[in-house]
């Protein structure tokens, strides 16, 4: 059987997070120039990718506006209802 209690259980648990956070603290300098590095390797990559994403950026603008226009122009369409279902329409009484 298995004597360990919630409370024991906790305790452990949190001893362990406390070291965890020890570790990271005690390595995070020690990470910081890969960091910087990472970061100086990514700028040629965005600098690459800039004017695909700003061409892309226009026509996607330029396909909404082209949109828009058209539905200001062809006015409010008539809403289609599924085949089957029938609306009663009821003329009020005279």
């Amino acid at each position: 059987m298995n004597d360990t209690s919630r409370g024991e259980i906790l305790d452990e648990a949190s001893n362990w997070i406390v070291g965890g956070g020890i570790v990271t603290m005690a390595l995070f300098p020690l990470a910081l120039p890969g960091i910087v590095l990472a970061v100086a390797a990514a700028i040629p990559l965005v600098a690459l990718a800039l004017p695909v994403l700003l061409i892309w950026g226009v026509g996607v603008a330029a396909l909404r506006l082209v949109r828009s226009v058209g539905r200001l122009v062809a006015g409010p369409r008539r809403r289609h209802e599924p085949a089957g279902s029938e609306v009663i329409r009821v003329r009020p009484a005279a």
